[in-house]
């Protein structure tokens, strides 16, 4: 669930940073909020379905919009590195199939056993 959320909120905000012109401040946002999807695209790629493919891709995802050590470059190369990464994000999200987390059972189980018939002395 918060995979998919994540996703939604990447790919706003990238359309927001592609089709309006964003000032540095909403930048360095945008580069945390597409850094820290991306990491988790790759933990959820690697530890639910090993998909090492998408991995890879979102390392370089993660990479480039590193807000720590940022890619810095001229307006249409960023238009385009946005762009392709909002597509990717578009691309995972419909082929991405979470599961849900496995319930899990209660050592103190208070479901109801079946009873075993118990005979009376006197019933004989």
């Amino acid at each position: 669930m918060y995979l998919k959320t994540m996703i939604v909120v990447s790919v706003a905000a990238l359309a927001i940073g592609v089709f309006m012109k964003s000032s540095p401040d909403y930048r360095m946002l945008l580069q945390f909020s597409i850094c820290a999807s991306a990491v988790l695209i790759v933990r959820h790629s690697l530890r639910a379905k090993a998909e090492y493919f998408w991995a890879g891709a979102f390392c370089c995802v993660a990479l480039l919009f590193n807000p720590i050590v940022p890619v810095v470059s001229p307006g249409r190369e960023l238009f385009a590195l946005d762009s392709a990464c909002m597509t990717l994000f578009l691309l995972y999200f419909r082929v991405c199939k979470v599961k849900p987390p496995v319930a899990m059972t209660s050592i103190a189980d208070n479901s109801p056993r079946p009873r075993v018939p118990q005979h009376s002395k006197g019933a004989q």
